[in-house]
């Protein structure tokens, strides 16, 4: 397996983006996110188009994110990975907020040492 060559971590989500095709607007499933672009699931292949406007709200906020993103890879099962190329200086507020607060709440997780666990196992306590 390669390693994650990523700039910053994708975050695992499940949420409603609308793209923007002339007055269409195609609605899509976002799969994961990071603070550069996104991939997403439409329910058909996209149009070959490099720039589409793009919006959708923060998973647990009313945050609207809102700008443009640039479609880097498309499949013909309606799979697509998204730059996001513009995006209004208050979008790129709340995906800022938004990733802080979902890095130090991963932060606080303590989880007992390495043997810990085994340790307790062996000795018949929980």
């Amino acid at each position: 397996m390669r390693p994650d060559r990523r700039q910053s971590p994708r975050q695992r989500l499940e949420s409603l983006v609308y793209l923007q095709f002339g007055i269409a607007a195609l609605p899509a499933m976002v799969l994961d996110i990071n603070q550069h672009g996104l991939a997403l699931q439409a329910p058909e292949p996209l149009p070959p188009v490099q720039q589409v406007p793009l919006r959708f709200v923060l998973p647990g906020t009313d945050n609207m994110v809102e700008g443009t993103g640039e479609v880097i890879w498309a499949d013909d099962g309606g799979r697509a990975g998204m730059l996001f190329s513009r995006l209004t200086p208050v979008s790129r507020k709340y995906l800022k907020e938004w990733f802080g607060k979902r890095t130090a709440r991963r932060k606080t997780i303590v989880r007992p040492p390495r043997g810990e666990k085994a340790r307790r196992a062996a000795s018949g306590s929980q």
